[in-house]
């Protein structure tokens, strides 16, 4: 017998005179909250460190709002994949709002795309609004996580532990068989998310063109915080800000694809569920767009070293790893040539 070392029973319902809504949505909503500002905390911090003109927080908006439909769409065309046997009997049902739910792999996927293609649309800097995304996207996906506990949803197997939780009371709550002892998967996830905060928040201040006695020695006294900033350095000095992006996505892929080992999910592929499938496939190819854009800037830097520039000298706006745009010499869409020419050789400035 399977005994909870942990036992949740509460009311999963918050109740205000006739009005009944799950601390779930609730929880969900705070932590969108708080990614909305995280970002627009990030937006302002981004332009006192990058010398480029100040991205528009009104645009942020408009961005996250661009996030909603690819978010709607895909994440019911994954949770369609993942239940095919179900909508391929009857596909109109996938319209049926009322009908399952939507996948946080597909949501995060297709809500990236459309925001992308909103902030490219607004402003041209896709590439500087997604570096801006990095942070917030893990508190997002994190705290979103981390809320399904109020609701008793994302529950995994069955098992004995002495972290398994089991949830008690009438309820209602949203993962089948509360009461039996499980996984935690909804910390797991929400947990793994967050954990990567403070490291892709310092590999954004280095790509953003944070200043190099912050990146070099690091926010404070303590030795595994300064190995930390070295590392991300050495890794990622001279990348595009939305490497970080790529940084923070990799590394909730790879999280949702270990913690899916301990979902009620059947296995479909092998050992690995539909999600973790495609999560495996998304993972390749986010980790792929990654390395080249972390061994492009590699290049560059050894480029400049071997013509005694230094790591550390300005590049021209316009680039993925640091080298210059054909079509926009000594500049990018951020400033007119002549704005670049009055402040070169500045600090350092890029667009991406």
């Amino acid at each position: 017998m399977i005994i909870a070392a942990i036992e949740l029973a509460f009311d999963p319902v918050a109740r205000l005179g006739g009005l009944a809504v799950p601390w779930q949505v609730l929880g969900v909503a705070a932590a969108s909250f708080v990614a909305l500002v995280s970002a627009a905390l990030v937006a302002r911090r981004e332009a006192a460190q990058s010398g480029l003109e100040p991205l528009r927080l009104d645009d942020l908006l408009f961005v996250a709002l661009g996030t909603v439909p690819g978010a709607v769409v895909g994440g019911r065309i994954v949770h369609a994949i993942d239940f095919l046997d179900v909508y391929g009997r009857d596909p109109l049902a996938l319209l049926d709002p009322a009908r399952g739910s939507l996948s946080l792999l597909g949501a995060v996927l297709g809500g990236t795309l459309t925001g992308l293609y909103i902030a490219n649309l607004l402003d041209g800097r896709a590439r500087r609004w997604a570096g801006v995304a990095a942070v917030p996207l893990l508190v997002a996906v994190g705290l979103g996580k981390l809320a399904q506990v109020l609701g008793g949803g994302g529950q995994g197997i069955a098992f004995d532990a002495p972290w398994s939780i089991a949830f008690t009371g009438p309820g209602p709550w949203r993962s089948p068989s509360p009461s039996v002892p499980a996984h935690p998967s909804q910390m797991y996830e929400g947990v793994w998310a967050m954990s990567a905060i403070p490291f892709t928040l310092r590999v954004w201040g280095i790509t953003a063109g944070g200043p190099t006695r912050d990146v070099r020695r690091g926010p404070g006294p303590r030795g595994d915080r300064r190995a930390d900033a070295a590392l991300a350095r050495r890794l990622f000095a001279g990348s595009a800000p939305a490497t970080a992006f790529l940084l923070a996505l990799a590394w909730w892929l790879l999280g949702r694809l270990v913690v899916g080992f301990t979902w009620r999910d059947d296995p479909l592929l092998g050992p690995l569920n539909v999600e973790q499938g495609l999560a495996s496939v998304a993972l390749a190819v986010v980790g792929g767009v990654l390395l080249v854009s972390v061994r492009g800037s590699s290049v560059a830097r050894s480029a400049r070293r071997r013509q005694g520039e230094g790591i550390d000298r300005p590049v021209e706006a316009g680039t993925w790893g640091g080298t210059s745009s054909p079509s926009e010499p000594g500049g990018g869409r951020d400033a007119p040539p002549s704005e670049h020419a009055s402040h070169a050789p500045a600090r350092l400035k890029r667009d991406l």
